[in-house]
């Protein structure tokens, strides 16, 4: 409702006090039935209350009660309008109806509609107002349409606030009931749409981890596969028995590689038909303990490695990450220059931070395979899981250094 002729500061005063009383929880939208049979109650109270004591001592009545009576009933048809607006403005449609009914019994059913929507919505500010206006109505009515016994009067204005109040008490526990409803009906969709988050955050961790391992595994592997098939194509000066080695070295490697890739997509399969995201089962993963057999099989493959290991006692969680970051470093020499030597040193442990490097002297000019960095990048997620650092490149010594450093307090 907007009052055109009024000044801006009063118009906006009026807005302000209008809000403030319509203030209240969102009633849910009705449906066409659930309107229809609201409207359908409303006329039917309305019009039984106007014949009930409109029509009482009819033949008593003088021309103007009669005339009274007919703007009664044309009122109640005008009231069901008004009373389809009291979700958009319930406290205005409220005291709107309130005064109607004061006067026009046909109304009584839209007053108690406007009553128990108003009441629903649990406004306290509003019910203040209109609980007492109906109350007051009521006892207008009774001036209008007075019984025949005046105590009658009495007991009819007292019992019809009695039930004001109950009824708007009872609509008032309804919405609070519905509000409870909605709240655990909200927060069910909230916790259910947590853990779907959940589980997706899983599933995307768990097929990060199976990557990461995919890549420490089977880079290495095809690294020894493609070295050695090299060999096959451009060594025209390889003897019987290092052929043979080397196509054992291929068939070996291609067959482990074969079997941990089988594994990782069985559980990438696994993952996908289950509906919640499980850890995939980790095969024995190796430690600093494997370093010797991994730097004695880069060395018979032609590699110079030179192992200094000064490090004390370390986790086994670091262990595991200490291992392929010198197997990360170790291929990667192997893909780039694999006739330079290369040096791997180990030092600290126990209560000092471990510290790797993986050193390889660099050669200008000399052709390097390109990689994807994935490597380095799955390392340095590893390294920084423990609080550690992870930094590859050229040093100032004309090395290519790979330099990890990981604390081992926590």
């Amino acid at each position: 409702m907007r009052w055109s002729g009024l000044p801006r500061a009063a118009r906006s005063g009026w807005e302000r006090v209008r809000e403030d009383l319509d203030a209240g929880p969102k009633a849910p939208p009705l449906n066409q039935w659930q309107n229809t049979w609201r409207l359908v109650l409303v006329v039917f109270v309305g019009y039984t209350s106007w014949a009930a004591t409109g029509l009482q001592n009819a033949s008593t009545h003088s021309t103007g009660r009669w005339v009274l009576l007919a703007v009664d009933a044309l009122v109640g048809l005008v009231a069901i309008p008004i009373v389809q607006r009291r979700r958009e403005h319930p406290v205005a449609v409220a005291v709107v109806l309130a005064l109607l009914g004061g006067v026009f019994l046909s109304v009584t059913g839209a007053v108690l509609l406007a009553l128990a929507s108003l009441a629903a919505r649990r406004n306290l500010r509003g019910l203040a107002i209109v609980i007492p206006l109906v109350v007051a109505m009521s006892l207008v009515s009774e001036l209008i349409w007075p019984p025949d016994d005046p105590l009658r009067a009495w007991q009819t204005g007292a019992g019809s606030a009695l039930a004001t109040v109950t009824f708007a008490a009872v609509a008032y526990a309804i919405g609070a009931n519905r509000a409870l409803v909605q709240s655990l009906r909200e927060r069910a969709t909230a916790t259910e749409r947590e853990k779907a988050a959940r589980e997706a955050q899983g599933r995307a961790a768990e097929r990060t981890r199976i990557a990461r391992e995919m890549h420490d595994v089977l880079a290495h592997r095809i690294s020894l596969v493609a070295m050695h098939a090299g060999a096959l194509t451009y060594r025209e000066d390889l003897s019987r028995e290092e052929q043979r080695t080397a196509a054992a070295t291929i068939e070996r490697n291609a067959r482990e590689a074969l079997t941990e890739l089988r594994e990782i997509l069985g559980v990438l399969r696994q993952n996908d038909d289950d509906e919640v995201a499980r850890p995939a089962p980790e095969a024995p993963q190796p430690t600093l303990r494997d370093v010797p057999a991994l730097v004695a099989e880069a060395r018979t493959l032609g590699a110079t490695v030179t192992v200094t290991d000064d490090a004390g006692e370390v986790p086994e969680r670091v262990a595991r990450t200490a291992y392929r970051i010198i197997q990360e470093g170790l291929t990667n020499a192997r893909k780039h220059a694999p006739d330079m030597p290369v040096s791997v040193r180990l030092s600290g442990g126990g209560e000092d931070d471990l510290a790797i490097t993986v050193a390889q002297p660099l050669r200008p000019g000399a052709p390097a395979t390109p990689g994807a960095g994935l490597g380095l990048l799955g390392l340095r997620e590893r390294v920084v899981l423990h609080g550690g650092t992870l930094e590859s490149g050229p040093g100032s010594d004309g090395n290519w250094v790979l330099r990890a450093r990981i604390p081992l307090q926590v």
